[in-house]
């Protein structure tokens, strides 16, 4: 898992999102644990959105 004080090899970009994950505390966790960018998705019901997410990153870490 990434430390999340260390900016060190992240762009820009993924810097300012981990500054806000770490301020609000909102993250699937892909980019920190799996140095894969986060899932947003918007104009589904949330138990469709989590769903979806949730399936997106078990094949993150499976892999695929």
């Amino acid at each position: 898992m990434r430390d999340l004080k260390n900016y060190d090899g992240l762009a820009p970009i993924h810097v300012a999102a981990v500054k806000i994950i770490e301020k609000r505390g909102v993250s699937t966790g892909l980019l920190l644990t799996y140095n894969h960018p986060e899932i947003i998705l918007c104009g589904l019901s949330s138990r469709t959105e989590h769903g979806a997410i949730n399936d997106i990153g078990d094949a993150v870490v499976s892999g695929r």
